[in-house]
């Protein structure tokens, strides 16, 4: 853990009165704080439940972010190995494709690269019902041009906390 100038103290656990969704028992809460390279200082809250053992964890920063808008012009397929990290509140844009990855309530922060969001992008298009196959095929043509560094395309991330990155001196950074 990073030296943050205070001494580690074990979590206290906090019976609740909220019900265990596996078992019915009641749910036990630990909120814990610390610091990663990433993200900065976060709370981490975690409820368990001492029969079935259920857990659930959600993270959240302790510090506001500022609100950063980064995007990514990516022209050939050498800039498909740039490394990159989406927090979990950051919406990922492809405004060429028409693709959008949306934060929802379970999203996590990653790090991968660019080709790694194209893989993801791919992923979710093959479980979307589609009433246009027309449409279906163009998108998923233009994600494989993508993929192979034929087809350039702008990588959006826009960032509430400011927390996400795009390791390229390429990128470009708005402020909101």
């Amino acid at each position: 853990m990073p030296d943050s100038g205070r001494e580690y103290r074990e979590p206290d656990e906090i019976p609740t009165n909220v019900e265990c969704p596996a078992c019915g028992s009641s749910l036990y809460m630990i909120i814990f704080e610390t610091e990663i390279p990433s993200e900065g200082h976060i709370m981490i809250q975690t409820y368990s439940c001492h029969k079935c053992l259920f857990r659930k964890s959600s993270v959240f920063p302790s510090e506001p972010g500022k609100h950063t808008r980064l995007s990514l012009k990516v022209k050939d397929k050498s800039a498909l190995n740039t490394m990159l990290y989406r927090s979990q509140s950051a919406f990922v844009y492809i405004p060429e494709l028409g693709a959008e990855i949306s934060p929802g309530e379970k999203s996590t922060g990653y790090i991968t690269t660019v080709e790694g969001i194209l893989h993801r992008l791919q992923e979710y298009i093959d479980l979307m019902p589609y009433d246009d196959e027309d449409e279906f095929l163009r998108v998923k043509k233009a994600l494989e041009k993508a993929e192979e560094g034929a087809l350039p395309f702008t990588l959006i991330i826009d960032d509430e906390t400011g927390k996400s990155s795009i390791s390229s001196t390429d990128t470009v950074t708005e402020y909101e």
